[in-house]
């Protein structure tokens, strides 16, 4: 069975997690907030991530995915490093 790729309103009319309020505030679910983030996480944004005040599995699925986004952020970091040195070399 083929996957569908999420409609393309979400991803084209999505505003950055940083500069909206809160999903819950908005009446959205936080499926539409956690599926925002991981589209422009896609995108190579490092910046984006879920609220640190969601509990329950909603705060382990955020505290997991901020720690994964920041891994990522710090492994570009490292590999842009490595390669201004190397290419001094």
């Amino acid at each position: 069975m083929a996957k569908t790729p999420p409609p393309a309103s979400i991803e084209s009319t999505a505003i950055p997690l940083r500069k909206r309020p809160s999903a819950e505030r908005n009446g959205e679910t936080w499926e539409v907030e956690l599926l925002e983030a991981m589209l422009a996480f896609r995108k190579g944004d490092f910046t984006t991530r879920l609220p640190d005040g969601w509990t329950g599995v909603r705060g382990k699925v955020a505290d997991a995915f901020n720690e994964v986004v920041g891994m990522s952020e710090r492994r570009s970091r490292e590999a842009s490093r490595v390669s201004r040195v190397v290419g001094k070399e």
